[in-house]
């Protein structure tokens, strides 16, 4: 028998998981049961581009990304190679600049669906033709646009799934197709399911891109330590959302933010414009933060990120995601503005300001902006001057902002008919969107609410506790005792939000954070009352 009124927090702990395993241990005719032997959770991707068989002409970008055609979503974040205008072999930047690791794949993403999709830009003059070659050399050119150029797919699935996977590393090569630049975003959906009009681009060699992958399983910390030269100046490339591990310790503070696409107006022009967006992110102090943008793993951090320019359309899709990982202190008050601005096909002349749209990245409660679509206001304005003190942070930035007056008629005027729609993702572990959770992790700022914060918790979503446990638990202990160990007026709620995290642990999607509590317990624990 237990009795838990005269146990410790930690001894009830124990009791509750060596009660688990032995009861797992035995099936429902109550004979003994094989132990399972333990399933690897996490499994990553090392990847290699090994040639690319064309000749662009002009520098070149390649994004690689994992995509699920089943979900119809990208799994993992882009990764850049850059190729010179030389070609391939004449140009790696750096030393294992062509590869990369996916990380913190799930069982879930190891699955038939799988792409690995690349998507090639072609970086210099609007239009380009073989005869723009010869005048090149004479003029010096000052614009340079990122434009669409080919996409290539090829499906991983059987290698994904297939054992043969554990330990050889496997060459692909695929074919680069094209299209109208409208439908560029959706090209590889297209190729992998053989609709809509799409050509092999004509070349005289169409081998197309050549790459090699190779599965990796395990601990990242492990795998990297047992493979010091496999990962020797290669980048990651992180998976969009949480592995199905988070280990104590793991700092993550990532939000992605996903250009969709946009509805601009014709602005007197016979022709669509050529629309290119500008990213910047600004802090409380209404200062542009530097170096925090990035298109893809495998390039440096930037302070403004310029979107692909799709020619003479003003209903844009750019399918582009951007990284925006800021010091977790920049957050508060940060917000992220797109600037629009329209590109002249002639040589000498400069982009034209014609509108911007903004996002800030938290509301005034604290909680970070929330997952998903945000169809964006798009305000006019043509001088650049004008948003530098960011007097626009007054109104609203979409539909239902309620920080922004929407009353409000100042030096900004809307454009109705206008609008850009935008998705995020928060990858944080130390930013929630979630507004119980906060006023636990805040409890000192509001001592008076404590017992409503705790009655919350209990509400709370798995997946939020679990990505904030060492958080949580922190501010439990806190509220469990006081520093010379004796109970507090919560003790008894806080027992009870304890037994049901345990509880949680318990069940079988969360059984491998015992090990995580463990760890906790082990090293990052400390609250004398919970001994006694």
């Amino acid at each position: 028998m237990v009795e838990p009124d005269s146990m410790s927090v930690v001894e009830l702990y124990h009791v509750h998981v060596s009660s688990a395993e032995n009861t797992q241990g035995v099936s429902a005719r109550g004979t003994i049961k094989k132990k399972e032997q333990k399933k690897t959770l996490t499994h990553h991707l090392y990847f290699c581009m090994r040639d690319f068989g064309h000749h662009v002409g002009e520098d070149t970008e390649i994004y690689f990304s994992l995509y699920d055609s089943g979900k119809q979503k990208y799994l993992t974040e882009r990764f850049l190679v850059k190729i010179s205008k030389e070609g391939f072999s004449n140009y790696i930047e750096k030393l294992h600049s062509n590869c990369t690791v996916f990380t913190d794949l799930g069982n879930s993403d190891l699955n038939k669906d799988v792409y690995l999709v690349a998507h090639i830009m072609r970086i210099g003059k609007m239009l380009y033709s073989d005869s723009s070659k010869k005048t090149d050399k004479a003029v010096n050119q000052t614009q340079v646009f990122k434009r669409p150029h080919g996409v290539a797919v090829q499906n991983l699935g059987d290698y994904l799934t297939s054992k043969e996977s554990d330990n050889e590393e496997k060459e692909f090569s695929m074919k680069v197709y094209q299209v109208e630049e409208k439908d560029f975003h959706q090209l590889h959906e297209f190729i992998i399911r053989q609709s809509g009009k799409f050509s092999a681009l004509s070349t005289h060699i169409n081998y197309g891109v050549i790459f090699s992958v190779k599965m990796l399983h395990g601990e990242l910390r492990t795998i990297r330590e047992e493979n010091p030269l496999l990962f020797k100046n290669v980048s990651l490339t992180s998976k969009l959302g949480f592995p199905d591990v988070i280990m104590p310790g793991d700092v993550r503070n990532d939000l992605y933010l996903f250009l969709d696409k946009g509805e601009f107006e014709r602005g007197g022009k016979s022709t669509g414009k050529n629309i290119e967006v500008t990213v910047v992110v600004l802090d409380s102090e209404k200062n542009v933060i530097k170096n925090c943008l990035w298109g893809a793993s495998g390039m440096e951090g930037v302070s403004e990120y310029n979107s692909m320019i799709i020619y003479h359309h003003n209903s844009p899709a750019w399918a582009e995601n951007v990284r925006l990982t800021l010091p977790i202190d920049k957050f508060a008050g940060a917000h992220v503005r797109l600037e629009y601005r329209h590109c002249s096909t002639r040589e000498k002349s400069d982009k034209k300001l014609f509108g911007f749209s903004f996002l800030r990245l938290m509301d005034k409660d604290g909680a970070a902006v929330q997952d998903g679509q945000h169809e964006l206001y798009i305000y006019k304005c043509e001088d650049t001057q004008k948003l530098e003190n960011c007097g626009y942070l007054s109104l609203p930035a979409f539909a239902k902002d309620y920080e922004g007056n929407h009353e409000a008629s100042g030096q900004f005027s809307r454009s109705h008919k206008e609008m850009i729609s935008v998705k995020t993702l928060l990858c944080s572990t130390k930013l929630t969107q979630n507004v119980d959770l906060l006023a636990l992790l805040r409890w000192k700022s509001h001592p008076e609410r404590i017992q409503e914060s705790l009655q919350r918790v209990l509400r709370l979503g798995d997946e939020e506790l679990i990505k904030f446990l060492q958080d949580v638990l922190d501010a439990l202990f806190a509220l469990f005792s006081t520093e010379d160990g004796n109970s507090t007026a919560h003790s008894g709620l806080v027992f009870h939000v304890l037994v049901s995290i345990f509880n949680l642990l318990d069940g079988s999607k969360y059984q491998h954070f015992k090990p995580v509590m463990d760890a906790y317990i082990k090293n990052h624990f400390a609250a004398a009352l919970v001994y006694k």
